[in-house]
């Protein structure tokens, strides 16, 4: 009966997204309804996965190597643990003093190679194509940063429509107003599922 659920809020989901996507998402009732068939089709496919013994898709979006140390530790443990299929997608990222089609390569690929990690690129430059997120089947997925740096198929509001989105603060900052504004943006929060409580 599970499973007849799942394939039904699966169906739901795809054809909602074929033919209304494009459309709802400028309207709040639409993007409120896509929300709800992406969260249930998220819960049945882990509690079937679950039942069925199948590895949870863990993907993490890497682009600044400083930020791999915060990364590092989990991403072991969870290649470590069969229940759990942790992958690492590069992706070159957009500067906000950048003009419109500059984006910017950081070494991520180099540093990940001579730490001897296996990842995937996210973006051909010869071709000038992004890979999309739907190739990689997520469960969950982290971002390094939660700023808009990538391109809208990698943004959280696309992204969080196929997996929960995760992230470990870097950083933090003591001011209010517009500094943490920009340092803790609602605009990529509010689509973030599990962040983790430091005491």
């Amino acid at each position: 009966m599970g499973d007849m659920k799942y394939i039904f809020v699966k169906l739901a989901l795809g054809i909602w997204k074929y033919l209304f996507h494009p459309v709802v998402r400028k309207t709040s009732l639409g993007k409120k309804i896509l929300r709800e068939l992406s969260s249930q089709e998220l819960c049945y496919r882990l509690a079937i996965k679950k039942r069925n013994s199948k590895p949870i898709n863990v993907l993490f979006v890497c682009h600044e190597p400083s930020l791999w140390r915060m990364f590092d530790s989990l991403y072991q443990a969870l290649d470590d643990d069969p229940e759990f299929c942790p992958s690492i997608i590069t992706l070159p990222y957009k500067h906000a003093s950048d003009s419109a089609v500059a984006i910017r390569g950081s070494g991520i690929s180099e540093f990940l190679d001579e730490k001897g990690v296996l990842y995937v690129t996210g973006y051909d430059s010869t071709s000038g194509k992004w890979r999309r997120i739907e190739e990689f089947h997520p469960d969950y997925l982290f971002f390094q940063t939660p700023y808009g740096l990538f391109p809208r198929k990698w943004s959280v509001e696309h992204v969080s429509l196929y997996a929960r989105i995760c992230y470990i603060p870097y950083g933090t900052t003591l001011f209010c107003g517009e500094v943490e504004a920009v340092v803790h943006p609602a605009s990529f929060f509010k689509y973030v599922d599990i962040i983790p409580e430091f005491v």
